[in-house]
C-alpha cells in the first residue's frame, strides 16, 4: 500500500512537470505568436 501510494506520487509528480513544460511552451509559443502578429 505504502508502495504504491509512493509510486502514484512519482507518476503524479511527473505528470505535473510535463503539464508545467507544457503550459510554459505554450505561454512562450504564444507570446511569440502574438509578438509576430503585433509586428506583422
Amino acid at each position: 500500500k505504502c508502495q504504491t501510494r509512493r509510486r502514484w506520487r512519482t507518476v503524479y509528480g511527473g505528470m505535473k512537470k510535463v503539464a508545467t513544460e507544457m503550459a510554459r511552451e505554450g505561454l512562450w509559443r504564444r507570446k511569440k505568436k502574438g509578438n509576430h502578429d503585433s509586428t506583422d
